[in-house]
């Protein structure tokens, strides 16, 4: 018997966690413990992406090389959609407030096309209905 399905299932685990902690941090309008959620969202995927090569046998490849799961890029492109309608009422933040959202937004562009296929997430967004089932929520 192999570990291999464990770790598959314990990477995707720790990725849904990181994704759903996100989406708790755009529904109180924290933008500090979002740009945490990121980033960690990020480096759970790196993760998942290198273990997924190295189980097959293969070197390690550039992330952005492989193609996101779903769930993960409906949950990034969401979240590229609430910084750009949250970026649109910035004149209604405190100045600390809007200095988190400027980091965040510089952080998600800065991540996501370093980790991303750019034409991933433009099918999502040019093709929402494909990704409209998708629960990117743990259970």
């Amino acid at each position: 018997m192999t570990d291999t399905p464990v770790l598959q299932r314990s990477a995707m685990t720790a990725l849904q966690t990181d994704i759903h902690s996100m989406q708790n941090n755009m529904k109180t309008d924290d933008f500090h413990s979002l740009a945490n959620a990121y980033n960690a969202t990020l480096r759970s995927w790196e993760k998942a992406a290198a273990m997924s090569s190295a189980m097959s046998g293969e070197e390690v490849v550039d992330v952005q090389k492989m193609n996101a799961p779903d769930f993960l890029v409906k949950a990034v492109v969401d979240l590229e959609d609430y910084i750009q309608e949250k970026f649109a009422n910035k004149s209604k933040m405190s100045k600390i407030k809007a200095q988190a959202l400027n980091k965040l937004r510089a952080q998600v562009r800065k991540g996501n096309a370093q980790t991303f296929p750019e034409e991933q997430l433009e099918h999502c967004r040019e093709h929402p209905e494909d990704y409209a089932n998708i629960s990117t929520t743990r259970g």
